[in-house]
């Protein structure tokens, strides 16, 4: 956006896809940044040196890229793992709390309050109460909430 040039900075990190490869994220650092804001399409030119070992990815390579402004180390779970119920979000994790039968997990419907999601993953704040060392279900977690709300799971909350 127009409004956040300002924020582009020499030596910033960019995390970037190309079509050829859209599952796998790559990394370039800002070396110089461009003059001109390009009216259409709405574009600063950023000049970044990739890191492009395999010499995959050629120039004139459409990208999709995000640009680090701020680090800050969160918890952060994928997209899958979180379930809404109207407005509350929640998270599923490993009740190790519990004596597990035999072949037989049993887990806890947490409710979780959501931060940043990029990238596929979501920012996640977990309640004082629950370790960061938690067990979370990353795959899956629909399947548990429907068999929750069909009561095999029985009551967990």
């Amino acid at each position: 956006y127009e409004k956040d040039i300002r924020k582009v900075k020499v030596g910033q990190e960019i995390y970037f896809t190309v079509a050829a490869k859209p599952d796998e994220l790559l990394k370039a650092k800002i070396h110089a940044i461009g003059k001109t804001f390009e009216t259409d399409p709405k574009a600063l030119h950023v000049h970044a040196d990739v890191h492009n070992e395999d010499k995959e990815l050629l120039p004139g390579m459409y990208v999709e890229g995000r640009i680090v402004q701020d680090q800050k180390m969160a918890f952060a779970v994928p997209e899958d793992a979180i379930i809404k119920e109207g407005e509350q979000s929640f998270i599923f994790i490993l009740d190790e709390d519990e004596e597990m039968e035999a072949d037989k997990m049993k887990f806890k419907m947490i409710p979780v309050t959501v931060g940043i999601n990029d990238l596929g993953f979501v920012e996640v704040n977990l309640p004082a109460e629950v370790s960061k060392d938690a067990k979370v279900v990353i795959k899956g977690a629909y399947i548990l909430s429907s068999e929750r709300i069909k009561g095999e799971l029985g009551d967990h909350d």
